[in-house]
């Protein structure tokens, strides 16, 4: 019976001295484990930032991509005025062609030189790709860069986390897997902040060619709207002073010159071959000419 006892009491020191030893060696690879889990949080973290680094790169060129061509092509309107104008002279002269002969005679002779719309539109347009061709080029740079970080993160960085995988296998050196983490990530944070400066210069850069582009564009535009404003405000001159000449120079009734010479009366002999020359010093003569005297 003493010996029963003895035994029971043998077992249960045997099982109480195995206890502590489970619970520490169930506590270590618990620890352990969680820590393993921590690491691979932590990496995944870094990817997430990562990824929005590039998404925001991606984010600022499209920005500035639409931003430029909406600058460009809201010289719309101006092509869109121009056309309107045209449209309006056409509607004032066509009925004064109905009017008589006389003034459907001065406003042919002097309407030719007024742009079409066609040739409005297709001036305007040429104006506006020319500038639009040039936003692909703006952001090459930044497409460069932006390509650069990728690339880093997907192969530099991705092959640092490889290269600290031999620390997770072994289960003795948990310590080392992190530290070996951290260095990567510390690395990689390093190329990022380079190459974010990098971005950040090249879109100010871009930014300011982008209003040389832009000074480029209204100057084209602008000369095809001047032009066309100039050649519209003369024709419609020489339209009204056709069709006024019989009141100014009723003599001369329904014949009419746009160029106009007065020439004083007393210079008129008709006993001497020569007058004063009415051509002289000019650069440009038309089909005829009138002479005023005075």
């Amino acid at each position: 019976m003493m010996c029963i006892k003895i035994f029971a009491v043998i077992a249960f020191l045997t099982v109480a001295d195995a206890k502590p030893s489970s619970i520490i060696k169930k506590y270590y690879y618990d620890h352990h484990n969680t820590s393993l889990v921590r690491n691979d949080d932590y990496v995944n973290a870094n990817r997430r930032q990562y990824a929005a680094n590039i998404d925001y790169y991606r984010m600022e060129i499209e920005n500035f991509q639409e931003s430029y061509l909406d600058r460009v092509f809201s010289m719309e309107y101006q092509k869109d005025a121009l056309v309107k104008e045209i449209t309006r002279v056409d509607e004032k002269l066509y009925p004064l062609t109905l009017l008589s002969d006389f003034t459907k005679m001065c406003v042919n002779s002097f309407k030719t030189p007024i742009p079409s719309v066609d040739w409005v539109k297709g001036q305007m347009n040429w104006c506006m790709v020319s500038a639009s061709n040039k936003n692909a080029s703006l952001t090459s740079d930044m497409e460069t860069t932006k390509r650069s970080l990728e690339r880093h993160y997907d192969n530099d960085f991705e092959n640092k986390i490889s290269n600290c995988e031999p620390f997770s296998v072994n289960g003795s050196m948990p310590m080392n897997y992190t530290l070996c983490l951290v260095d990567a990530v510390s690395e990689t944070d390093a190329y990022t902040l380079r190459n974010q400066k990098q971005f950040s210069n090249e879109l100010e850069s871009a930014k300011n060619l982008a209003k040389n582009y832009i000074k480029t564009l209204q100057e084209c535009t602008f000369g095809v709207h001047n032009t066309t404003i100039s050649i519209i405000s003369e024709a419609n001159t020489r339209i009204e002073k056709c069709i006024h000449v019989t009141d100014d120079y009723p003599i001369c009734g329904r014949y009419f010159c746009y160029d106009i010479y007065r020439i004083p009366a007393a210079s008129i002999d008709p006993k001497n071959a020569t007058m004063p020359n009415p051509f002289y010093g000019r650069n440009q003569t038309y089909n005829c000419l009138m002479l005023d005297i005075v």
